[in-house]
């Protein structure tokens, strides 16, 4: 699995810390009190770490919100009869974030002649999102044996739902625990 993107960062996280470092200074030099320095940077500094994690962590829950509603716009287009090809030029119309990037890739690459299989595979599959990667290996499973792929495309969407509740659930019995002790 591929780690996330570097977070953007405005120019005032940039400085950040440096202007922290200047006020707890400041605090030390006219207070006298180096503890209280001290205190300063670490709340100041904490406060910047706090932010940027929250930022990353709001970007990622974005990112699979826009894969999970690529993969479920990827089922309902091929309910309705949409043949793949079609399926791939709409969600690379309609689709945002990572994964609309994706489907555009996938096309630009079919306009330069690369068969629809192996552009598949050398996108989807090597994304840096688990759900764009998982559609990805259902598509080149469809593509080389055959079946179902909107109802595959239907279990995957619920079993990635699924994944997202079992993980925000998780995620709030730690901080239970965490707030506990």
């Amino acid at each position: 699995s591929r780690p996330p993107a570097p977070a953007k960062s405005a120019s005032w996280q940039v400085l950040g810390v440096p202007l922290v470092a200047i006020a707890a200074a400041t605090v030390w030099i006219l207070t006298e009190r180096e503890l209280l320095g001290f205190a300063v940077f670490a709340v100041g500094y904490g406060g910047i770490a706090l932010y940027r994690r929250r930022r990353v962590r709001l970007r990622e829950e974005s990112e699979e919100r826009h894969a999970l509603a690529a993969i479920e716009t990827a089922g309902r287009v091929l309910k309705a009869g949409i043949p793949l090809p079609g399926m791939i030029d709409l969600l690379a119309k309609d689709a945002s974030g990572e994964a609309g990037g994706a489907f555009r890739q996938i096309v630009k690459r079919g306009e330069l002649g690369e068969d629809l299989a192996s552009s598949i595979g050398r996108v989807l599959l090597q994304s840096g999102r688990p759900e764009i990667r998982a559609f990805g290996l259902a598509l080149m499973v469809q593509l080389q044996v055959g079946g179902n792929l909107a109802d595959t495309t239907d279990r995957l969407v619920r079993a990635l739902v699924d994944r997202g509740l079992v993980r925000r659930r998780s995620r709030t019995i730690l901080a239970y625990g965490r707030l506990a002790g």
